[in-house]
């Protein structure tokens, strides 16, 4: 095992050839420029090396000597969270939006060295240190788990198979067809804040992965299911007087949470895409979720801040104006537009939503105004008061899939 002097960098040399390949930093504000100081200054701060937690101390690669609570990877890009799923799948679609090769590259050596890791801390969890680094790759009890990092592999897998994908995506697919806590009308629960409630970010920890599960194995099961979640939620979540979903839905008494949260409006827009992507221009359903988002569309169109970005409470203009919503709406309009499922005037929004999201990009590439992780809530202030964070789990992969569609529409 080699331990690193504390103060040292431990960048991989891969990621300094990434970097070495890079243009010079841009003023620019278009798509492809930001996108890249943001995905550059992300690839600059991953690292896959470990620490010591109490004492600093580093270490270059995942031991037996590592398996105790004080150790874990050192960047937190580099953590098993549905956030860096997001993030790698913005990876791979600003490479080929770019055509730029260093993208991609990092997404498939990220599974690689991260699988390093997964190989030496496998037999300890499996003899009871469920709190070893990467547990929700072993664990796979929750969408939250695997369905983002299944479906970020699932297409690195295109450029780069390794052998322990084909049976996490079986693990996966069994899981979440099997196992998953399902109401009566077979939509996803979870057990938190109350028992049985239906978070409206489970569309996506769900549905991006069961339509590529369905392509893969020719399996109906996947697709049906992806629908069927669908569908469930739009009817659990969707608000028609107000034109946008729900957070929450509380099954134990038959009502909906109050607000109308930002990125929880962000995460079904994102998977309706998603399932697009892989339905057949024939299914009998295609119409549905078509139409589907272009009312969700035309809805959120009508709560853009001047700025061009939206409120954390879409109908809250007292609330702050958040990056991750936004940049997940940017990207279902402009995906929308490219492929001619509402009017090209949308296109005008998701520009002017661009323009709010570049302004808070900063110089270095840090993607500001981003909110924390935020469960349902009864209380408003719950909303209001969440603070923002640096370095970021949940905007900066949105924003690499706004700016992909982004540069096709300028195209």
């Amino acid at each position: 095992m080699r331990i690193l002097p504390t103060a040292s960098l431990a960048t991989p040399l891969l990621t300094l050839a990434f970097l070495s390949a890079a243009p010079a930093e841009s003023s620019e504000k278009s798509p492809e420029a930001i996108a890249q100081r943001v995905a550059n200054h992300l690839i600059e701060q991953t690292t896959f090396d470990f620490h010591n937690r109490k004492t600093g101390e580093r270490f270059e690669a995942a031991s037996d000597e590592l398996v105790n609570t004080d150790f874990r990877v050192r960047s937190p890009y580099n953590v098993w969270h549905y956030g860096n799923g997001v993030l790698l799948l913005g990876m791979l679609s600003l490479s080929e939006a770019t055509e730029d090769d260093r993208y991609q590259d990092f997404a498939t050596h990220y599974f690689d060295e991260t699988f390093k890791s997964i190989a030496v801390f496998k037999n300890h969890y499996g003899e009871g240190r469920p709190w070893v680094e990467h547990q929700r790759y072993f664990r796979t009890q929750k969408l939250d788990d695997c369905g983002a990092m299944a479906t970020a592999i699932f297409e690195a897998s295109k450029l780069k198979k390794r052998p322990e994908y084909a049976p996490y995506f079986e693990t996966v697919g069994d899981f979440i067809l099997n196992y998953e806590h399902r109401l009566e009308d077979g939509a996803f629960y979870v057990e938190f804040p109350r028992d049985r409630s239906v978070w409206a970010d489970h569309v996506y920890m769900s549905a991006p992965f069961l339509v590529r599960r369905a392509e893969q194995t020719g399996d109906t099961r996947y697709l049906d299911e992806a629908l069927r979640q669908l569908h469930q939620y739009h009817q659990l979540l969707w608000n028609d007087s107000r034109q946008v979903y729900h957070h929450g839905y509380y099954a134990d008494e038959g009502i909906r949470s109050f607000a109308h949260w930002s990125r929880a409006n962000g995460w079904i827009a994102m998977a309706k895409v998603e399932i697009l992507k892989y339905l057949p221009v024939d299914h009998p359903q295609r119409d549905w979720v078509v139409s589907s988002l272009r009312q969700q569309i035309i809805g959120l169109s009508n709560y853009q801040a001047a700025s061009g970005l939206w409120h954390q409470l879409l109908d809250r203009p007292d609330s702050f104006e958040e990056t991750s919503g936004t940049a997940m709406f940017t990207y279902a309009i402009a995906y929308a537009v490219n492929e001619e499922l509402i009017h090209r005037d949308y296109l005008q929004i998701a520009e002017h939503a661009w323009d709010g999201l570049a302004s808070q990009v900063t110089a270095e590439g840090t993607l500001l105004k981003c909110c924390e992780g935020t469960g349902i809530h009864d209380d408003v202030f719950h909303y209001l008061n969440r603070k923002t964070t640096t370095p970021d789990l949940h905007g900066s992969g949105p924003l690499l899939l706004a700016a992909a569609e982004l540069i096709k529409a300028q195209r």
